[in-house]
């Protein structure tokens, strides 16, 4: 039975050096177009051309073993070859010049591909081994198969692995953590299975008491359950806004020799770089714990004429650390920056961010020129570590001296250089390396509701998702100007059939707020707590609970912090941004709302029968009482309507209506009748 041939692409062997020993016991073939590819990048900078010395370098090594262009031992039980197999010209025909490498390549892949015996070897099938996308769609054109080179791919399993949980104890587990501060290890077993799940190294909970819904912070320490020892602080001034951005404090302001290496991913908004700044000044340049905090980002340009760039190295890197830069502003002079002070200029801001750089707390350097250092009692920050290849991230890891601190952050869904993808890239490598299985490595996963974006970039966030859900243009919307937090906002935005309840809960807590002219939001679930429905005397109370433990698993904190943050309301709309909202409703036709077809069809009845024209306006003409009137209207098709018209245009039909159905069937002028909360 014959093997495989592999023909190993020219980025194949950039990426990982090794790979002709990854074969098995196959057969490799590297055309000389390769290896003159590679001899042409030898003298390049950075990584690049430290991989392609060490591939050449381990090809050289092979001629000890016989001649290259006869075949050598490789891998485990294959053999390497390295030919120069001339092009099939009459392949002319798909437009393919010789005149370009990759083509070049391609030809003679399709030429070997009819004469494979020309290696001596039976082959029973022949693969193209290459990352290069452009590359795979012209050679499905010459019929040669093209498969990603994957031995350093991370499986999507590994991928799953997000640093914490949610658990529900027992009372006495509950008490014993609160009053002791830790469980021992017979109360950790019993943790363990309450869990479910086999607990992780240096593992994150939020631990939930299973009768009052009560919630504490706590991680895996040494083999037990302990409460977390910096829930409370506040690293460099700032104040912690959600359970994530708690656990990722804990992981960054342990001391070295506890977790020496954190791994932050998550969504961008969710303060990543701002948390590990302030973690690392507060213990840099407040607490002297470590000498200095290496910054430096992996990025494209990193291995491109660096030296072409003007000032020394800290100059030639900056622009490519603006994220950083707009951070660490922020975090010398908050008042200025957000706006709650005049006191101050731009320049007085960058004069004190320079400052930390000339005291020697703060140094940016490129990601190539980390190569054969040992930071000894250093932070070392590696920003947009998703653009990192395995190999930059494996000398990464290997950089630590005695108490040096490395932290890793990213987004998985953000990858900028080419050749990479999301299960090939640095990061993935390091979640896969020591995520769950060291005690010396913290994984800190944001939630999706814990992004903490300006209103700016939330809206257009929640309008993409809607366009890439429905995959059509998202009809016109309206907010309401407030001033209300981030947390408020989120609250606002949640609807009560997005929340994970039971149907039964779901229709009482609906009814509830319907008799409380409240809009169907998690708001309103907050701004009720403490109201008849969430008395404790209340005879369902594990209809009662499953709501608490929902607010406070979706949102991150406990129902009394979420019900005093939706204590004041938001910030009435003003009489002209009404009347901006009145032309949006009418420019609005009801079939761009989204509906489901029995609502749809409900309203277009009711509407022609009352003469309205077939608008979002003529909606905002009814009150929830009226709709309910509605023939066939029904209990979804209400909570629909009611649900579209709050997250699309900020309306409440709780209330009465919002504007006159009389003036509008006339064509008179717009009449107010009403602001909205």
């Amino acid at each position: 039975m014959g093997r495989k041939l592999y023909i190993l692409d020219t980025n194949v062997l950039i990426s990982d050096p090794n790979a002709i020993h990854a074969f098995d016991d196959n057969i490799v073939l590297i055309p000389t177009q390769v290896l003159e590819e590679l001899d042409n990048h030898k003298n390049d900078s950075g990584d690049r051309g430290y991989n392609v010395r060490r591939a050449i370098r381990n090809l050289n090594a092979l001629k000890t073993k016989g001649k290259l262009n006869d075949g050598v031992p490789a891998g485990n039980g294959g053999k390497l070859f390295i030919r120069n197999i001339k092009p099939d010209l009459k392949k002319e025909d798909y437009g393919l010049s010789v005149q370009k490498t990759d083509n070049e390549i391609l030809l003679a892949i399709a030429a070997l591909k009819s004469n494979p015996m020309c290696l001596g070897e039976t082959v029973n099938k022949t693969v193209l081994v290459s990352n290069d996308l452009c590359m795979a769609v012209k050679a499905d054109l010459l019929g040669v198969e093209v498969q990603v080179y994957t031995h350093e791919a991370v499986d999507a399993k590994d991928l799953e692995y997000t640093g914490r949980a949610d658990v529900t104890v027992s009372d006495e587990l509950f008490s014993a953590l609160c009053k002791n501060g830790s469980l021992t290890p017979e109360e950790t077993a019993v943790f363990e299975k309450r869990h479910g799940e086999k607990i992780h190294k240096c593992e994150f909970f939020l631990v939930r008491h299973e009768v009052t819904g009560g919630t504490k912070l706590a991680k895996e320490k040494n083999g037990v359950i302990a409460c977390l020892e910096y829930e409370n602080s506040q690293p460099f001034g700032i104040t912690p806004r959600n359970v994530g951005q708690r656990f990722c404090i804990e992981a960054l302001m342990a001391p070295a020799n506890e977790i020496p290496l954190v791994v932050i991913h998550g969504d961008a908004g969710t303060a990543k770089t701002f948390l590990t700044l302030a973690c690392a000044l507060q213990q840099t340049y407040v607490e002297h714990t470590y000498r200095e905090i290496t910054v430096t980002r992996a990025n494209v340009e990193f291995d491109h004429a660096i030296g072409a760039l003007p000032g020394d190295e800290t100059e030639k890197v900056g622009p490519l650390l603006r994220g950083c830069m707009d951070n660490l502003e922020t975090l010398v002079d908050p008042a200025y920056v957000s706006g709650k002070t005049k006191d101050g200029s731009e320049t007085d801001v960058s004069d004190k961010v320079m400052e930390l750089f000339e005291r020697g707390c703060l140094s940016a350097e490129a990601l190539s020129f980390l190569r054969g250092r040992s930071l000894k009692r250093k932070i070392l920050f590696v920003d947009e570590a998703q653009n990192t290849t395995v190999s930059q991230m494996k000398g990464i890891l290997t950089r630590a001296g005695e108490d040096c601190k490395i932290i890793v952050a990213g987004c998985l869904d953000q990858i900028d250089t080419p050749h990479l993808t999301k299960r090939t890239n640095g990061l993935a490598y390091a979640l896969k390396l020591l995520g769950g299985k060291s005690g010396s490595c913290a994984v800190c996963t944001f939630l999706e509701n814990e992004i903490t974006r300006s209103k700016l970039a939330a809206e257009v966030a929640v309008a993409m998702r809607n366009q890439k859900q429905e995959g059509v243009t998202a009809p016109l919307t309206y907010s309401a100007l407030d001033t209300s937090t981030d947390e408020v906002r989120h609250m606002q935005d949640v609807m009560i059939s997005q929340l994970d309840l039971r149907p039964n809960t779901e229709k009482v807590l609906m009814q509830f707020l319907l008799s409380e002219n409240l809009p169907l939001t998690a708001w309103s679930v907050a701004h009720s707590y403490g109201s008849n429905l969430f008395d404790p005397f209340n005879e369902d109370r594990g209809l009662v609970k499953e709501i608490v433990d929902e607010m406070e698993r979706t949102f991150g904190q406990s129902i009394s912090a979420l019900h005093e943050l939706a204590l004041d309301p938001p910030e009435r709309r003003s009489n002209e941004d009404e009347i901006h909202l009145a032309e949006i409703l009418k420019a609005t036709p009801l079939k761009d709302l989204g509906l489901s077809v029995r609502p749809y069809n409900v309203l277009k009845r009711a509407f022609y029968s009352r003469n309205l024209p077939l608008t979002a306006y003529s909606i905002a003409t009814f009150s929830a009482t009226d709709l309910r009137c509605i023939r066939n209207m029904g209990t979804h098709g209400l909570r629909e309507i009611m649900e579209m018209m709050w997250e699309k245009f900020r309306i409440n039909l709780n209330e009465l209506p919002i504007f006159s159905r009389d003036l509008l069937a006339h064509g008179r002028s717009l009449s107010i009748q009403h602001q909205i909360p």
